[in-house]
């Protein structure tokens, strides 16, 4: 696997952020947000064409993200990357993800919630958990790998025709990683 997709799986579970909010909604609220948000863990168990259609419903078509990442893998200096990122971008990998990871615990809360006066967009800060198994392509064959990534993320999110859409996001990711036996 190469550094841009270790670069994309940390990132990835920092935008399964939303939750499977309806259409039909005129107005955000600091509780549809934190809704949203809680649901996403679920969205890590599904089926992949589940959380596919999911990501392509909540990211809007124009999102842009911008991921920056340290790598720290067990016995290699640490590593650290940008990554800009837009939705065809990130659907592209989003399929990796599943290939490459299993047992996955993900956890989000949201930190902070400024909504504007007409409640058609917010900012949003969060902070995300992962862990689990990531199986890795080497030389060798594959190694499994147990991961621990942290990421927090400032997001723009808008109602767009009565559905929550993530708009913008910069997020700062810690990725530790260790061989397993």
């Amino acid at each position: 696997m190469t550094m841009r997709k270790y670069v994309l799986l940390a990132g990835l579970f920092c935008f399964a952020l939303g939750g499977i909010a309806e259409a039909g909604e005129t107005r955000l609220t600091e509780s549809l947000i934190k809704e949203f948000y809680a649901k996403s863990a679920i969205i890590h168990t599904a089926p992949y064409e589940t959380y596919y259609a999911f990501m392509d419903r909540h990211f809007h078509d124009l999102y842009r993200g911008e991921f920056k990442i340290t790598h720290n893998i067990k016995g290699v200096p640490p590593q650290k990357q940008v990554m800009p990122i837009d939705k065809e971008q990130y659907l592209k990998y989003a399929e990796q993800e599943y290939k490459t990871t299993s047992k996955m615990d993900v956890e989000n809360k949201v930190m902070k919630v400024k909504l504007s006066d007409d409640g058609q967009d917010a900012f949003v800060k969060d902070v995300s958990f992962m862990s689990g198994k990531l199986d890795v392509p080497a030389p060798q064959g594959m190694i499994s790998m147990y991961v621990e990534i942290k990421g927090v993320c400032a997001d723009r999110v808008i109602l767009n025709k009565g559905v929550i859409q993530v708009l913008q996001s910069k997020c700062h990711i810690e990725n530790d990683m260790v061989p397993m036996p």
